[in-house]
């Protein structure tokens, strides 16, 4: 994970630093990311509000290249 752009966004790059490629950018402030097992997915934690603190917070999963997004939850509590 890294901020820029006033946003937590989600990036993949070599071992060496080059080639980063961002591989999540909605809008939301992302506090938590893992690994699927065998790699082929990325889990994170997204708060869709302006302020980390408040907003609600979601659970995604995408294809490691970024690729199919997609929620999890559907719930007005934090997740």
């Amino acid at each position: 994970m890294a901020t820029r752009d006033g946003n937590t966004d989600i990036y993949a790059m070599d071992p060496d630093g080059s080639h980063q490629t961002r591989l999540a950018f909605n809008g939301c402030y992302v506090d938590m990311s893992d690994w699927s097992p065998d790699s082929s997915k990325i889990v994170f934690h997204c708060n869709m509000g302006p302020d980390p603190s408040a907003g609600s917070e979601e659970i995604y999963v995408m294809n490691r290249d970024g690729s199919s997004e997609t929620r999890l939850a559907y719930n007005p509590a934090s997740d």
